[in-house]
Parts: structure tokens; sequence; C-alpha cells
């Protein structure tokens, strides 16, 4: 019975850590760069101005990452080369929940015009 409660005290501590992710918006952003990783296929993004990480544990505003394995890799991966391509604006959102240095791109909107 303790190693039950102690598994879920575990559990309830790593969701609820996960819930309190902090996340930053970076609004009219252009796609400066954009480089992939052969070893595993992750994206690695640099925007002009820097996105806005102001507040949060990831502390380099150099580059955002997008893994590969996330379910809308390949959406968001079609939408940054678009809006490189056409230097059209975007708002990024990175996330911090990750414990890396670098911030976890986790949404692209593109903008009118």
């Amino acid at each position: 019975m303790k190693k039950f409660k102690t598994i879920i005290a575990i559990i309830l501590f790593v969701t609820s850590a996960q819930s309190m992710a902090a996340y930053k918006d970076s609004n009219n952003v252009k796609i400066k760069l954009i480089s992939v990783w052969s070893q595993n296929g992750n994206i690695l993004v640099q925007t002009n101005p820097r996105p806005d990480v102001s507040d949060l544990t990831c502390t380099s505003d150099y580059w955002i990452t997008l893994d590969k394995n996330d379910p809308g890799y390949q959406a968001t991966l079609s939408l940054l080369l678009s809006a490189q391509a056409t230097q059209r604006g975007v708002n990024v959102r990175v996330d911090d929940s990750f414990g890396s240095q670098f911030c976890k791109l986790t949404r692209v909107i593109t903008l009118d015009s």
C-alpha cells in the first residue's frame, strides 16, 4: 500500500508540474532561420525580433525548438517554411515546461499581411 501511495504522489506531482507550464507569446515576428538536426529531425527556429522569454525558465531566446515527435510537427513546419519564404509575420508561442535552455515552439499563427 505504501508503494502505491508513493506512485500516486509522484504521478500527481508530475502532472501538476506539467499543467503549470509557463508560456509566452511573441507577436508579429518574422522567421529568420530554420535549422534541422540530422540526427533526430528536430527543428531549430530563429525569429526577428527574438521571442520574448522573460520570466520563463528556458533562458535562451536564440533558438526555438520544434520536436519531430510532436503531433502537429508537419503542419507547424509547413507554416514556418511558408512564413519564411513569404516573410509574412507570425505569432509564436514558446513553452518552458520541457527543462531545456531553449524554449519549445508550441504554436504558430500566420498573420493577414
